[in-house]
């Protein structure tokens, strides 16, 4: 039944995902890749942990305050803060959300606004956010298979990553959710007596080269540079430099989050209007820019995306953003954890994550960045660190004909014409790629019991989701859990009792939502309270 994974990523898998972002590069141990940037998912989603690979931040976190509440204490002038020694904003120039109705500044306690003055309850992040789970929305549900409020510094080693003292190195992160904000990497010795604490990482933050950004589409190996804004006044530790995420969200304070409106600009200029096309439909303006494949996967009942939009935004963000750093040349050897710490502007949030780094002696770096080439008429040439073709420009009109199938970088992935695409050929094939044999086809959905036409989910279905997942369903909970989110996350993680009775995975998220909420999975009357 492996069918399941290739075709479900949309229909079921990725139902439980509702934000965020996190490092794909160095491989770190949320098990995220480079391949699958932008999806919240690793390269074996129904391995433990590899569904919900962005789930791992720290919630409560606003500037001035002692520590983190797991609050969602956001301004929005009737919710009390995290906590009553706020401190005044340091940062209100490289801002990425703009002031809400009458120029009221809703982000100014938010931990972007002073960079890395935000208290942080783990460098590499708490599965869910927080100790107990979250309101439904907010993705404060962990990882499959991972138990709430686990502390990433306790996850089991991954890949070891090596660097060399005294070289430059790449590093790379994605965006599920856009809530603006800025990061930073930092290292800190796992033999350190401080124990991976936030102090430990703040004595070896790490400075970026030069003032350029790479967008690389998964792992292709074509790169389009944007322009870098560092700052490093106003930031802690005193002097420490931070990047500030160089792709916009939506315009207005959600960002396009929850299928709100204001995707038909972006919060501040959107790199690559040369590159990506308006869309009539979902981004009237050109460039990389909006929310993320995070806006229609909040796991909000009725706040659901179409198919299509679904497709082009999972598509348009499915990109690494990379940068280089400097190793410092006079650290010690030995063995690290790297964490990227991305402060969130939107919300009192830090997404972090950590990977496993060995330090050495010697060793070979990175083409070091070329001098910046003298500006010529607009628009300048960015200065590359690998350089490659460019990828043809997609079409000036709305949208290309092209989709990318399952998934980018997946098992058999090629480009098809869809109605639903909105690639031209080119660029289809430049970010689509391909790795490993075709995948097997779907097969034809069998229909053991016909459900009659105004019905999605059968009566043996409901009684097979019932056997499986039932005890996630609302009224069944035996303890605090997010619905429909750990309900969907449930059925996702059953491909073989599931996918025949239920009749295949392309099925509209919908009725599992109404189901895991109690409802009659088919709109009638209620069903289970």
């Amino acid at each position: 039944m492996m069918n399941l994974r290739y075709c479900c990523v949309l229909a079921l898998c990725m139902s439980l995902v509702a934000g965020h972002g996190l490092m794909n590069y160095p491989p770190n141990r949320a098990r995220n890749d480079e391949a699958t940037a932008g999806s919240c998912l690793g390269l074996h989603p129904g391995m433990k942990g590899q569904n919900g690979t962005c789930l791992w931040f720290n919630q409560g976190c606003q500037i001035g305050c002692s520590k983190c509440t797991g609050q969602n204490c956001i301004d929005d002038g009737k919710t009390a803060p995290c906590c009553s020694s706020l401190m005044v904003a340091t940062n209100n120039d490289a801002r990425t959300y703009q002031n809400g109705l009458f120029g009221y500044d809703f982000t100014k306690h938010n931990p972007w606004r002073a960079p890395g003055f935000a208290p942080i309850e783990s460098p590499c992040g708490i599965a869910g956010g927080w100790y107990t789970a979250g309101a439904a929305g907010n993705g404060g549900y962990p990882p499959n298979g991972i138990k709430q409020g686990a502390d990433g510094r306790e996850q089991s080693a991954g890949a070891t990553t090596e660097w060399a003292v005294g070289t430059k190195q790449e590093v790379s992160w994605s965006i599920l959710a856009n809530h603006g904000g800025g990061y930073a990497y930092r290292l800190c010795p796992k033999s350190d007596a401080r124990k991976l604490s936030e102090e430990c990482f703040q004595s070896h933050h790490l400075a970026f080269v030069g003032d350029w950004s790479w967008i690389q589409y998964n792992k292709t190996n074509m790169r389009t540079a944007v322009p870098a804004t560092r700052i490093s006044t106003g930031t802690n530790p005193p002097g420490s430099q931070w990047t500030r995420n160089p792709i916009p969200a939506c315009s207005g304070p959600e960002g396009g989050s929850k299928m709100s409106n204001g995707c038909s600009a972006p919060q501040f200029a959107a790199p690559m209007t040369d590159i990506v096309p308006a869309n009539t439909k979902w981004a009237q303006s050109a460039g990389l820019y909006g929310f993320g494949f995070g806006r229609c996967e909040s796991g909000l009942y009725g706040a659901d995306c179409t198919d299509e939009e679904t497709w082009y935004w999972r598509d348009k963000f499915s990109f690494n953003i990379i940068d280089y750093v400097n190793v410092p040349a006079g650290l010690e050897v030995g063995e690290y954890l790297l964490s990227f710490r991305w402060e969130s502007e939107q919300t009192p949030q830090i997404w972090a994550n950590c990977a496993d780094i060995n330090i050495v002696a010697s060793g070979p770096s990175p083409t070091p960045p070329p001098s910046p080439v003298p500006p010529a008429p607009p628009p300048p040439s960015p200065p590359s660190l690998r350089p490659s073709p460019t990828p043809p420009a997609p079409s000036p009109s709305p949208g290309g004909k092209y989709a990318c199938a399952p998934y980018p970088h997946g098992p058999g992935a090629k480009c098809i014409e869809s109605p639903v695409g909105y690639y031209t050929q080119g660029l289809c094939a430049a970010i689509c790629g391909g790795t490993g044999p075709p995948a097997p086809p779907c097969p034809p959905t069998p229909v053991p019991t016909p459900a009659p036409p105004h019905a999605p989910l059968s009566t043996p279905c409901i009684a097979a989701m019932e056997t499986n997942c039932g005890k996630f369903r609302k009224g069944a909970c035996k303890y605090p859990c997010i619905l429909p989110t750990t309900c969907n996350a449930c059925i996702g993680d059953h491909p073989t009792q599931l996918e025949v009775i239920c009749g295949g995975t392309f099925l509209p998220a919908k009725p599992f939502q109404r189901w895991c909420l109690g409802e009659d999975p088919n709109g009638n009357a209620t069903f289970i309270v």
